[in-house]
């Protein structure tokens, strides 16, 4: 029941914004994109448990192999920083996420909730992005990366 919620409170956000998107039922997953700027931007992911919302936005951004260790060092001390969601690296997709749960147990989330869900992510991605791919390209340090985001 709180998961029916949970997908018509998605379902009135995505409709709010006018935003496209599908729906796997069977899953539970909600899915669209985001344009951060003309050339770039990310992929959403909305996954609906039986009482959780689970927001993750994704970034297509490859790197050698090379870079693997630093960059996974990098997202375990952006981790330990956040307060809120936080970054995994899939190096065999060559993807960045950012993921973001929200408890829902006894109750779906009003409006505001399911914003916040979706606005974090989005922003955090947009305000990031470009530190990250130059992270993933080799033309920013891991170091010089951290010092950019918490500066």
């Amino acid at each position: 029941m709180v998961r029916t919620a949970i997908i018509n409170a998605v379902k009135q956000f995505f409709d709010s914004q006018n935003w496209k998107y599908d729906f796997f039922e069977e899953e539970g997953m909600f899915q669209t994109a985001v344009g951060l700027t003309e050339e770039s931007g990310v992929m959403i992911h909305a996954i609906v448990g039986e009482s959780t919302l689970t927001v993750m936005t994704a970034a297509e951004l490859n790197a050698p192999e090379k870079l693997y260790p630093e960059i996974t060092a990098f997202v375990n001390d952006v981790n330990t920083r956040l307060l809120l969601g936080g970054l995994v690296f899939e190096c065999e997709e060559g993807i960045l996420y950012f993921r973001l749960g929200q408890n829902c147990v006894n109750q779906a989330p009003n409006a505001q909730i399911v914003e916040d869900a979706f606005m974090y992510p989005i922003s955090f991605m947009d305000e990031n992005l470009d530190t990250f791919a130059q992270l993933f390209a080799g033309k920013l340090s891991a170091q010089a990366a951290l010092e950019r985001m918490f500066q």
